[in-house]
């Protein structure tokens, strides 16, 4: 099974680690959260959504938060061992409240 991983806001502001499926060690989740840097952020804001990759993980990200209007907001998706915009997508569909945080744009598959 894969582990799934959540960074940005959930249910109030301020970006946060959330473990959706599995367990991370404290590496890890450093390594994810190393997504909240301008670096990563003005790429997400400027194309309107950004993939990343962090070892076994695929991440995607949006610039755009449910629980906080501030700007900087960064909503990302982590998935083990996932590589195309079609494994992340079913890893949203598997957990309703995770991609509901998406709405303003899912991943497509002809995104990579």
């Amino acid at each position: 099974m894969n582990r799934i991983a959540y960074y940005g806001t959930w249910n109030y502001p301020g970006h946060r680690f959330v473990a959706i499926r599995g367990e991370f060690t404290a590496e890890e989740i450093r390594g994810i959260t190393n997504i909240d840097s301008d670096v990563y952020i003005d790429a997400t804001a400027t194309e309107g959504f950004h993939y990343y990759g962090f070892g076994d993980f695929l991440g995607y990200g949006i610039p755009f938060s449910i629980d906080d209007k501030r700007p900087g907001c960064i909503t990302a998706v982590f998935v083990e061992h996932a590589a195309t915009a079609e494994d992340i997508l079913n890893a949203l569909d598997a957990f309703p409240e995770l991609k509901q945080r998406f709405r303003r744009r899912l991943p497509k598959p002809s995104d990579l």
